[in-house]
């Protein structure tokens, strides 16, 4: 009876690693994180994504790939019952040791269409991928599809900003700039008119002014001096002599009026 127990407790010591270590398995994966849940990792179509893992010892290869450490890494579909889909990524991996893989996300339109939830695996080299056969699978992924209104949308806005913008303030510059020119043109216009009445007014006023002082001044020149002549000396240095008046008949002369005719006939 002793001897029963101890065998079944060796069974179960036994049994117990093995249990352990097909739990633990997806532990080895550092990215994405064998520790976090599944879906916490989220891809999109065109990401630079770095696949790494610490590598597993003979407790695991031995159990999931018969003590073989070559294998090839696959990107397969986390459900394979709904939609069944898988695609290697890298051959003759040696799993033993840490490694990783730089991956550009990429999955075909069709399978994108039919599921978002896929995973990574290791698969023995030689050996093709088969639901039935367990293997080192990673937590679970989420891979969208790249988003054509967000790349069309960041595409497109920084055009009008720089073309518009520049265009309407240019625009508005320009009409400023026209509104002030026909002002000035005006406000010009008016002015050179006004000051050109203004400048011959003066003009005018000036000359009139002097002509009455040279006339005033010939006047005010002219100096009267005494003689015989009455001779009136000019500001201009010529001399005009007037006449003299009449003089008196002297009174030495006798007027003898004329004699009445004699009546010849004596009626």
């Amino acid at each position: 009876m002793a001897k029963l127990a101890w065998v079944w407790l060796l069974l179960i010591s036994i049994s117990q690693p093995a249990q352990s270590d097909e739990e633990n398995a997806s532990q080895n994966w550092l990215n994405p994180n064998g520790h976090d849940e599944n879906f916490k990792d989220i891809y999109t179509i065109g990401d630079p994504v770095t696949i790494r893992w610490t590598g597993w010892d003979s407790a695991y290869t031995d159990y999931y790939m018969d003590s073989k450490t070559i294998a090839n890494l696959y990107l397969t579909s986390w459900n394979s019952s709904d939609y069944s889909y898988s695609r290697i990524l890298a051959s003759t991996v040696n799993i033993s040791k840490s490694g990783y893989y730089d991956w550009k996300v990429y999955v075909e339109d069709e399978p994108l269409s039919q599921t978002s939830e896929y995973d990574f695996t290791f698969i023995a080299d030689g050996e093709s991928y088969s639901t039935d056969i367990d293997h080192f699978y990673s937590p679970g992924i989420l891979i969208h599809p790249q988003s054509t209104t967000s790349s069309s949308t960041s595409g497109t806005t920084p055009s009008p900003t720089s073309t518009t913008v520049p265009t309407t303030t240019s625009k508005a510059a320009s009409s400023s700039t026209d509104g002030l020119s026909t002002g000035g043109k005006a406000g010009i216009g008016i002015g050179v008119g006004i000051g050109g009445v203004a400048l011959l007014s003066a003009l005018g006023f000036l000359l009139l002014r002097r002509r009455r002082r040279q006339s005033s001044q010939e006047v005010t020149g002219l100096t009267e001096v005494s003689g015989p002549s009455s001779v009136f000396a000019l500001s201009d240095g010529f001399s005009q002599e007037t006449k003299p008046p009449p003089q008196e008949l002297s009174t030495g002369y006798q007027v003898v009026p004329p004699a009445e005719l004699s009546s010849a006939s004596g009626r």
